[in-house]
């Protein structure tokens, strides 16, 4: 995989505003909203989890949220309709870290939910090929730095329908950024990974309806995910 440097902003599209003002706050569970899961995940990762060192760790971040909470980004970018969500204090997501995976398997985390802190704010970006997992900021808040993600998808939806469909594939895993800067709070525990291109595989998947652990009748809206604004870089 090639190196390369990518600074990409957007912005919500104001012929959304609906979606928008779904996003900063209106309680979700209306005829419109659906209840959504999502999974990413990446093997053979090396990091470390408070003092314990991390090496070929597969990695499964959980997010759950509901359709309701999607933007879609502008169209002043030459890719058309990226698609974007927000978690505050890293709400909705949970964290599976099985360490070792290739020899003696020892599970760090199972479905461990983030600290509700500030520096777990986190966004997923959906492009024409890729899933991104990053940072997120400002008020409201807006994708910030890459941590990792998923591409090289050979049969993926659009953008506008990856983070609001249902759909699974198996495709090329990398951590963009080394996560040292950024990590997540996990216990009080800070988790991170080193940057890697190629994580030797990784997949995603989502699940619409009532997946497990989601209320039938939909989630209320976490926090404040208006995504005014997607400023991101992507190093692979």
């Amino acid at each position: 995989m090639s190196s390369q440097s990518v600074t990409r902003s957007r912005r919500l599209s104001s012929g959304l505003a609906g979606l928008a003002a779904a996003a900063l706050g209106v309680v979700a569970g209306s005829a419109s909203a659906t209840p959504i899961e999502y999974t990413m995940t990446w093997n053979s990762a090396s990091g470390q989890y408070g003092s314990t060192l991390l090496s070929d760790a597969r990695v499964t971040l959980k997010f759950t949220t509901d359709t309701t909470n999607v933007g879609v980004a502008g169209s002043s970018f030459p890719l058309s309709s990226w698609y974007a969500v927000a978690f505050a204090n890293g709400a909705g997501i949970s964290v599976t870290v099985i360490n070792n995976q290739g020899s003696s398997p020892v599970t760090i985390l199972n479905d461990a939910s983030l600290d509700n802190v500030s520096a777990n704010n986190s966004a997923l970006v959906a492009t024409g090929t890729s899933i991104f997992f990053g940072t997120a900021g400002g008020s409201p808040l807006s994708y910030g730095t890459d941590r990792g993600g998923i591409n090289g998808f050979a049969s993926a939806p659009s953008a506008s329908d990856m983070l609001t469909t249902t759909w699974s594939s198996t495709s090329n895993g990398f951590i963009s950024n080394p996560w040292s800067g950024n990590p997540l709070v996990i216990g009080t525990q800070t988790l991170w990974f080193g940057q890697s291109p190629n994580t030797q595989g990784g997949s995603w998947g989502s699940v619409l309806g009532s997946p497990s652990g989601v209320p039938g009748t939909g989630l209320a809206a976490i926090g404040t995910l208006g995504l005014a604004g997607v400023a991101r870089r992507r190093r692979r």
